[in-house]
C-alpha cells in the first residue's frame, strides 16, 4: 500500500523560512502549512500545492515522496491476562499507582514488504498496567531492543522505520484494546497508552 511524506518543512527551512512566513506571503492559512509540514494533513488541494510550489520554486514532486512499502503484522503466542477491576479495587485500597504483575505477553510478528525487499520481525513483547488515578488507566508496552536492532538490520531509511513502528504501536493499542475487558461497574475511564523501548 505504502505512504507519502511531506518535504515540505525541509524545504522551507532551505529556503530560510518558517511556517509562520509562509502563511503570511501566500493566502494560506498557518494551520494548513503547519499541517503539511508535519505530516498531519489527510490531502491537499492543487490551490495549496500551487501557492507552495510558486513560493518555493519546486515541483510537486519535491514536497512529497512514496514509498512503496507495505506491512502486515499479527500478535502469536499470545499468554497471560490484565484484570482492570482487581488493579481498580487495590489503587482505591491503595491510592497509590499499582503496576500489575499481571501482565500478557506475546510475539509480534511483522512482516514488512520495502521496495521488494521482504522480511519478517519476530518481537517480544509484553503489557500491563495500572491506575494512575482513579480515572486514568496507563497500559504500558514493553518491546525489547531487539526492535530497533532488527530495524537496523534491513537498512530502511530513518521514514520508513519511523513508520513501521508507528503501524506496529498503533496495531498492538488496537488489538490489546479489544483483548481487555475495561468494564469495572463505574464511570468510564481515560486509558492510555505509553510504548517503550528497553535496553
Amino acid at each position: 500500500m505504502g505512504f507519502i511524506k511531506s518535504n515540505l518543512k525541509a524545504i522551507i527551512a532551505s529556503r530560510n523560512l518558517n511556517v509562520k512566513k509562509v502563511s503570511e506571503i501566500t493566502p494560506l492559512s498557518r494551520t494548513t502549512v503547519s499541517n503539511l509540514a508535519n505530516n498531519n494533513s489527510d490531502g491537499i488541494h492543487y490551490e495549496t500545492l500551487i501557492q507552495l510550489c510558486n513560493l518555493l520554486k519546486c515541483q510537486p514532486g519535491d514536497i512529497f515522496t512514496f514509498y512503496d512499502v507495505d506491512l502486515s503484522i499479527e500478535l502469536h503466542d499470545l499468554s497471560g491476562s490484565i484484570n482492570v477491576t482487581n488493579l481498580f479495587n487495590q489503587y482505591r485500597n491503595t491510592k497509590k499507582e499499582f503496576q500489575s504483575e499481571e501482565n500478557m505477553t506475546f510475539n509480534t510478528i511483522v512482516n514488512i514488504n520495502n521496495e521488494g525487499d521482504v522480511f519478517q520481525l519476530k518481537l517480544p513483547t509484553t503489557v500491563n498496567g495500572y491506575f494512575k488515578t482513579s480515572m486514568n488507566f496507563v497500559h504500558t508496552i514493553n518491546f525489547s531492543k531487539k526492535i530497533n536492532d532488527e530495524l537496523k538490520k534491513y537498512k530502511l531509511t530513518y521514514d520508513v522505520e519511523a513508520y513501521a513502528k508507528d503501524q506496529i504501536y498503533d496495531f498492538i493499542i488496537k488489538e490489546i484494546s479489544n483483548l481487555v475487558d475495561y468494564d469495572i461497574g463505574y464511570d468510564p475511564f481515560q486509558i492510555e497508552f505509553d510504548c517503550t523501548i528497553n535496553n
